[in-house]
């Protein structure tokens, strides 16, 4: 046994001597982009050196470059190990290859653009994910991805709904740039149903943001046409409608002002058409649309209940594409140009209503019509530099032809120039020169009213993918404001009117931003925005006492006059549970500089008057609080979401009773400020059975107001104070060509103003109220469905159409939004309403209904 020992001793000792014996050898040559595999081999050669490695842990495969000359073999060895960060040690004579610790590899940046296989269209909010990590990034609005990965070799997965997965296996030696196509799932495959991991990311599960497509805004039963944006919004926990077929909405107890909606950066103010009725954001024309209801980044803003960000489709690189919508009362045509293949493209758009045959039967005195035009030109320089062009126009012309023909036109008009720029591997930029511009003209010849607010800025923006735990996002933007709150023009008696003058403001933002992982598990997001706001003369203005009243008018001289300063900090940690469960807690200070100013509560008007801050009214400020949890069942296919929110509002306006906001060159004293308080709970639960999928959304909330010298200083409920509000959607897809989906949706009535008296005062009866928003709407329900089928039966030609057909309020339910006081009609003439006929001159409540039921049929086309 002694001996045995000894001699597998004396070989191993001599295995080691002839090992270092031959590392003494001198090498010579000389390798150029070779697989390390060929270098080994040539040490091997040159020194009789062999050596071991796991394969499957080493990529011998691996290009890289090595050159010695009459160098000792050893030293080659140690040489080449340190530069592929590998590690080496002599076992029975052989050298054995090993990697180094994970911490002491460098870090490297993957970056690229992902796209659409056919169209070239950038994929935003595409997922890419490192394997067995749980970890990875989202692409950006214009579809780049920055990832930080250590040094070797690494299996990503790219993934992107609706379309099928690509895993990559990629060796990284050095920052490496990788533009990828992805390709939808092929037609003919069984429906699949994509579930979740374990190990998903928890980005963009909350309910404080909402990420949608086109697609998701096709899938609810369309209005007199395709459907719209604020369509879409009614299914999403904590946005409340105003009303049936209406476009303004309430987010989270906010008032509708204090939403914005940007679409490629540029602001839409009023993104309504038919005073309300339908909303001018073009299902077809959106890319992505996100929806942040709480946790609004820095670089976005100021608005304190939500920020709605649309990027729109850059337009076909590959092909020309002609499409189009044809219904009864809107139509639609758009067209996608390639200019460049693969390069540069453009994307227009135009979009006209058709209400004419409903009421020239009655008169052909009137015209009322609607438009819109988008456009969008986009040119890719090369990897590092993009350029884009934005133009949006919407407008909404009534023309009544009684005698001398009058004219009521109100639209958007907004333009924005971008430029995406790469510095580097780790920098991304983009540089932003936008306009945006809501104005509202009455003409009854030769007197003009015109209301209008417009806004012209410069933005820059960056991101800083620092590494794989830290990414920071900073920038600066210059805006100057302009708004005319009213202003009519007579021919011959202006002077007798009050004067007008254009208000100017400008707005200096810096902001900063940064995701933190601090383990796997948690993440951290802290920013703040800081906020500059300055008022611009020369300007008449007035100082007003306590009981609103003028006292004093002050003539600002040109250059500033009132400024306010403000930093906005926002806060967010997020958590990963056990078992695909994920928590977010936010803290975020808003506020916003521009404010409608409305007395009225009707779901359809234009005439909007906006006024900035100034010295009299200060900014809206709000704090919101909110907990978001997530929990999915990959197995089920289901995934539930919960949030719980609690926010405070400074500086809020209302009105005192018959207040006059136009043409009121006191308006300010009109104005009444106070704070409001809202708090809720929001629930959404989606399941996939296959075929049939669905989306149980709940929200739970309250909204009181407390305003000086309303309400005897009391609070009061608002009017989107609605407790309960449910909505279910079901989509079902009964084969490739042929789809039906129903929309439920039930919540309570708004909070309304009804007397509590009446009296007599020279013949007149006058009604007697008592408390603000003492009575309350009946509750509202309605069903919505609708049934798609393509027409065509090969998927893979050209020509593609279908036909869609909706109905709206299916069930027919009067649903009310509004309720009047009349009074009888004088003797001889016949009431007006149904009236209480035992007493003389009594008011009558008459309700206020909408419409009961409203079909459509579209047909739409792509070649």
């Amino acid at each position: 046994m002694m001996l045995k020992t000894c001699s597998f001793f004396l070989i191993c000792m001599s295995w080691s001597l002839l090992a270092l014996a031959q590392g003494d050898s001198r090498l010579t040559f000389h390798f150029n982009d070779v697989p390390l595999a060929d270098i080994l081999s040539e040490i091997t050669r040159q020194s009789g050196i062999y050596f071991a490695y796991n394969p499957q842990v080493i990529n011998v495969e691996s290009t890289t470059s090595f050159s010695c000359e009459e160098e000792v073999a050893m030293s080659v060895i140690e040489r080449l190990c340190t530069q592929e960060y590998l590690s080496s040690e002599i076992v029975e004579g052989q050298v054995i290859l090993k990697n180094v610790d994970d911490d002491l590899l460098p870090s490297y940046m993957l970056t690229g653009f992902l796209t659409d296989s056919a169209s070239g269209e950038s994929l935003i909010s595409a997922t890419v994910a490192l394997a067995g990590r749980g970890r990875g990034v989202y692409s950006n609005a214009y579809g780049y991805y920055a990832i930080s990965l250590k040094r070797g070799v690494h299996r990503l997965t790219f993934s992107y709904v609706g379309y099928q997965d690509r895993v990559v296996e990629i060796t990284i030696k050095k920052n490496e740039h990788l533009n990828l196509e992805m390709s939808v799932f092929a037609t003919g495959l069984p429906v699949l149903t994509v579930k979740p991991g374990d190990d998903e990311m928890s980005s963009q599960q909350d309910l404080g943001k909402i990420s949608l497509n086109s697609d998701d805004l096709n899938r609810l039963p369309e209005l007199a046409g395709e459907s719209g944006l604020v369509k879409n919004l009614e299914n999403v926990p904590g946005v409340k409608q105003h009303s049936e077929i209406s476009s303004f909405f309430y987010v989270r107890g906010g008032e509708r002002d204090q939403n914005i909606i940007y679409i490629d950066d540029a602001p839409i103010y009023n993104p309504s058409h038919l005073l309300g009725l339908s909303s001018m954001v073009v299902p077809d024309f959106a890319n992505n649309i996100t929806v942040y209801k709480s946790d609004m980044p820095a670089n976005v803003g100021d608005r304190l209940a939500s920020v709605i960000s649309i990027r729109t489709r850059d337009g076909n690189l590959n092909k020309f594409q002609l499409s189009g919508a044809l219904n009864p009362f809107v139509n639609r045509v758009s067209a996608e140009i390639p200019i460049f293949k693969q390069r540069s493209s453009i994307f227009v758009s135009y979009r006209r209503s058709a209400y004419e045959p409903l009421y020239r039967q009655f008169t052909d005195k009137v015209d009322f019509f609607f438009q819109d035009f988008h456009f969008k030109w986009n040119y890719r320089m090369n990897n590092k530099n993009r350029f884009f062009i934005t133009v949006i126009g919407s407008t909404d012309n009534f023309i009544a032809r009684t005698g001398e023909v009058s004219r009521i036109l109100w639209g958007n008009f907004a333009a924005s120039f971008r430029w995406n720029r790469t510095f580097g591997p780790k920098l991304f930029s983009n540089t932003t020169l936008y306009t945006g511009n809501y104005s509202y003209t009455v003409t009854f010849p030769p007197n003009i009213w015109k209301s209008e607010l417009g806004t012209i800025s410069l933005k820059s923006d960056f991101t800083h993918y620092i590494n794989q735990d830290l990414t920071s996002n900073f920038g600066v933007e210059a805006q100057g404001y302009f708004n005319t709150p009213g202003q009519l023009t007579l021919d011959s008696t202006t002077s007798v009117l009050p004067s007008f003058t254009r208000n100017y403001g400008r707005k200096l933002v810096v902001y900063y931003r940064s995701n933190i992982h601090v383990t796997n598990k948690l993440s951290l997001n802290v920013g703040a925005r800081l906020i500059n706001w300055e008022n611009l003369g020369p300007m008449s203005y007035y100082r007003y006492n306590d009981d609103h009243e003028p006292v004093e008018k002050i003539d600002a001289p040109q250059g500033t006059y009132n400024s306010y300063l403000n930093v906005d900090p926002r806060l967010s940690l997020t958590y990963a549970l056990p078992k695909s469960q994920f928590i977010k807690v936010s803290y975020g200070i808003y506020h916003q500089y521009l404010q409608l100013i409305s007395n009225s509560i009707s779901p359809y008007t234009a005439m909007e008057l906006w006024l900035t801050a100034s010295p009299h009214i200060k900014p809206q400020q709000s704090q919101h609080w909110a907990i978001n949890y997530t929990k999915k069942w990959a197995e089920r296919a289901m995934q539930f979401s919960g949030s719980a929110y609690y926010k405070t509002s400074e500086n809020q306006i209302d009105f005192d009773g018959h207040s006059t906001i136009y043409l009121n060159e006191f308006l300010e004293g009109e104005l009444r400020f106070g704070s409001t308080e809202a708090y809720g709970v929001e629930f959404l639960l989606k399941r996939d059975f296959g075929k049939l999928s669905m989306e149980l959304g709940y929200t739970w909330s309250r909204v009181y107001r407390e305003t000086n010298d309303i309400n005897n200083d009391a609070e009061y409920p608002a009017f989107q104070d609605r407790p309960h509000d449910v909505g279910l959607l079901a989509t079902f897809k009964a084969s490739d060509r042929l789809s039906a989906s129903a929309y439920w949706t039930s919540y309570s009535g708004s909070p309304i103003t009804t007397p509590t008296g009446f009296y007599s005062f020279n013949g007149q009866t006058i009604p007697i109220y008592d408390e603000r928003h003492n009575d309350r709407l009946p509750a509202y329900h309605r069903l919505d469905v609708a049934c798609r089928y393509r027409l065509n039966k090969n998927v893979d030609k050209r020509f593609q159409h279908s036909l869609s057909f909706s109905l709206f309020n299916a069930l027919g339910i009067k649903n009310i939004y509004a309720v009047k006081f009349n009074k009888i009609e004088e003797d001889g003439l016949f009431p007006e309403i149904p009236s209480n006929l035992l007493f003389d001159h009594q008011l009558s409540p008459s309700r206020v209904e909408l419409t009961q039921f409203f079909p459509s049929l579209t047909y739409k086309f792509n070649l």
